[in-house]
């Protein structure tokens, strides 16, 4: 009960066709060459390309790369390591103990009176306790949601 057409077995194109519009004379080749695209070369080189148009091209005079290989490809003498030196190197660091490095912030924390390092105490404890509250903050308001279904729960019984 549709008004489609029926579909004709060849695949047509989603343009429209002269077929029923007009017409069954064939276009004469005036009309065909004004449906045609024609590109006017002229007008796009004096937009495009001007003469006086300067694009801003730079050539970079850039000097050769400072490196040079060796003629013969070996490696300079100086350069070469000698196991045993090596080994001797790394015997001598295993023998010394770890080196602590101190920040300036410790040389610091031996100026501080003792109320200060209270103070500092304080504070670090005081912000720890708060980041705990708020990362807890989901689990909190799940525990509330909860809370609040059982008291709706009881209150309907």
């Amino acid at each position: 009960m549709s008004s489609r057409k029926p579909r004709s077995s060849k695949a047509g194109g989603i343009l429209k066709t002269n077929k029923g519009s007009g017409p069954s004379q064939p276009a004469s080749t005036s009309k065909r060459s004004s449906k045609q695209q024609r590109f006017d070369e002229d007008n796009i080189k004096q937009t495009y390309h001007p003469v006086d148009k300067d694009y801003g091209h730079i050539k970079v005079d850039e000097p050769p790369t400072p490196f040079s290989e060796m003629e013969d490809g070996s490696r300079p003498p100086e350069d070469e390591l000698d196991a045993n030196i090596l080994a001797a190197k790394l015997q001598a660091s295993m023998n010394k103990g770890p080196r602590v490095l101190e920040s300036s912030s410790s040389s610091d924390s031996d100026d501080m009176s003792e109320e200060e390092r209270q103070r500092r105490r304080a504070e670090r404890k005081e912000f720890e306790r708060r980041r705990k509250m708020h990362y807890n903050e989901g689990q909190n308001i799940k525990l509330a949601k909860k809370l609040l279904e059982e008291e709706s729960e009881d209150e309907l019984c």
